[in-house]
């Protein structure tokens, strides 16, 4: 009866550890088509910040090129709030 259980518990290890190893294959597969499906330059449509619109970084690009990612920052200074004061008379 021992020998069986030492059998069962030899064949469940080799079972999960290829069961992991087909995984991880499959993961670092997809890994690599999403790498190549964001491969190239974006730019920066919107962004939010508290919730609310912020149209500083909009223009900004990011581009991906195999593991590296480089940041290209297009500040834009939205206008001043203006005040109106009414005409002294």
């Amino acid at each position: 009866m021992m020998r069986a259980m030492r059998w069962l518990s030899l064949f469940l290890l080799v079972a999960v550890s290829a069961g992991c190893a087909t995984r991880s294959d499959v993961d670092a597969e997809r890994s690599k088509v999403d790498a190549e499906r964001l491969e190239g330059k974006w730019e920066v449509a919107a962004v939010h910040r508290n919730g609310a619109l912020d149209p500083t970084e909009v223009g900004s690009t990011l581009t991906f090129t195999g593991n590296n990612v480089h940041f290209t920052r297009s500040f834009v200074v939205p206008p001043a709030p203006r005040e109106i004061r009414p005409a002294l008379r």
